[in-house]
């Protein structure tokens, strides 16, 4: 969502800015611009490093969850 404000800010811009649309207490001025820029750069990060650790901990799972079942004489516990 971020994203996508901080990509059609000028047409947020123009839309906030119309009097008779009535959006004028929605503007968003320089300074809370940047912060939208900022933050979506922080959730970016945020997101990537979860989706890493994600897959880690996922990719750990499995491979202890294969050698327990080494044991086992079936075709589905065979690669």
């Amino acid at each position: 969502m971020l994203s996508f404000a901080a990509e059609y800010r000028p047409a947020i811009d123009s839309m906030t800015a119309a009097r008779d649309l009535g959006l004028r207490k929605y503007e968003l001025d320089q300074a809370e611009w940047k912060i939208v820029g900022e933050l979506r750069d922080v959730l970016k990060v945020s997101v990537y490093s979860c989706l890493v650790s994600f897959f880690f901990l996922f990719a750990q799972r499995y491979t202890r969850t294969r050698r327990s079942f080494s044991h086992v004489e079936h075709p589905i516990f065979r690669l």
